[in-house]
Formats: C-alpha cells, structure tokens, sequence
C-alpha cells in the first residue's frame, strides 16, 4: 500500500504533531492520522501497567463495513424502540450492563426483553462483539504495545437526534471533559461512527482544544486517544438529523 508521510509540528513547545496518511482502508485499523501530544499527569499512578507508550489521538477509517453498521444500528434502534428513547437529544445503549434510556431514567433491556418474550439479533450480537474485541485489539497494538487491556465502564452507543432540545444537564453533552476525571476507571477512549457528518446530521464533530483540532465523524472511523488530562475534548452540538456513535473505552488488564 502506497503511503505518504506528513509531518508537522505545533508551535507550542508540549505539542508535537505527526500525520501519516494512508490510502486506503480494509478494516484492519491502519492508522491514518496519529496526532501525538505530551503525556499530562501521571499515568504511573492509575495505569502503571497498561501506560502509553504515545499519547495522542488516532484516527483509522473503513473500520467497519456498511453491513456492520447496519446490523448495530439495528440493535440500537430496536433497543430504544422498547424504551422509548431518552427525554433529550442524546438516548444511551449500553449493550454491555443492559442500561438504555428510557425518558429521564435507564432501564434493564436484557430484562425488559426477557419479560416480553423477545431478544436481539443473533447476528447483530455477533457483529457487536467482535466490533469491540477488534477495537480492543487496534487500541492495545498502537498505543501500547504490550499489556492487556480490559473494557472500562461504561461502554455505550449514543444516539444523539437533533430535532429535541435538552431537559436536564444529563442532556448536555457538549461540555469539555477529561475522561480518567469524568468517568474514573478510563484510560483509553474510542469513538466508532455510524453517520456521516453533513450528510446524516449538523454539527457533531469532536474536538480536541489543545490540539486545535476538529474531526468529523463518518461511517466506518475508529478514533481512539489517551484519556487523561492531555486530551480534554468536546462534542459540538448536534443541529439536526441524528448522530450515532460507540463509545467503547478500556482501562488494564489484570496480567
């Protein structure tokens, strides 16, 4: 695979920015843009065993195929069909704890469903956990190197529909955040998407302030970065259509 390097730097002295671009993508999580900051904090104290070789954020796309995204929007709409969805713009589905919104609260849909006689695609189920185990595999090889990684909580997927307002700080999703502070046990964070910015919703892109940068979400893109303090971002907010996106992050392994 033909491949061209682009280097560039930041002017602040703690930033310093590699781009490698690659055509192409087959799903394997070829890195195609890695932009590389200075560690903040000290990851020796909550992940001595699992610490960064680079901290940074990654991007690789066409990580999934357009069935896979499929068959996982499938299982997230169904899940919020059962619901109803959340109150706000953002409804959350965590297929892993079975926690999905439903109006301002989050119910159990393993036992919703249990109750009623139904169950997800088997097929989906399947797409849905090798889709994780994959990311799990990308994260560890280009950020580590080594050690083992286990899933953080909570891994969810959010769909974020623009047409509603928010109703509770809950619904505010757009504020900068740092995620080993926000959520504890985060050491690495991934963002898989399954709409395309402009195309599927308004407004949306990630950003990254200390790195000036701003990404746009598109079907297939694996972004995944550092989670401490080096990295705080937001999410813009979304103006219209709907967004959906998996949140999957990690924190060490027990070996």
């Amino acid at each position: 695979m033909k491949s061209a390097w682009i280097l560039a730097a930041f002017s602040a002295a703690v930033v310093a920015v590699v781009v490698i671009m690659i055509m192409g993508g087959n799903g394997s999580g070829e890195v195609k843009a890695n932009y590389a900051v200075s560690c903040g904090g000290n990851y020796d104290q909550f992940a001595k065993s699992c610490r960064p070789v680079q901290c940074g954020v990654f991007v690789a796309d066409d990580f999934v195929s357009e069935r896979e995204i499929e068959l996982i929007r499938e299982l997230v709409d169904f899940a919020l069909k059962q619901t109803g969805g959340g109150s706000g713009p953002p409804s959350i589905v965590d297929f892993k704890s079975g926690a999905v919104s439903s109006g301002t609260k989050f119910v159990n849909i393993y036992k919703m469903l249990e109750s009623a006689g139904m169950k997800f695609s088997e097929e989906g189920m399947a797409v849905y956990t090798r889709t994780t185990e994959r990311i799990k595999l990308v994260v560890r090889n280009n950020t580590i190197g080594h050690a083992d990684l286990e899933f953080a909580s909570p891994s969810f997927i959010s769909r974020i529909d623009g047409s509603k307002q928010a109703l509770t700080v809950h619904d505010e999703y757009w504020h900068e955040h740092i995620d080993t502070y926000q959520y504890g046990s985060f050491v690495y964070t991934s963002l898989l998407y399954f709409s395309d910015y402009g195309a599927d919703f308004q407004g949306g892109r990630i950003v990254f302030p200390k790195l000036d940068l701003r990404l746009e979400p598109k079907k297939g893109r694996l972004v995944w970065f550092t989670s401490n303090k080096e990295n705080p971002h937001f999410v813009e907010k979304v103006t219209g259509g709907v967004r959906y996106a998996m949140t999957t992050a990690f924190t060490c392994g027990k070996n």
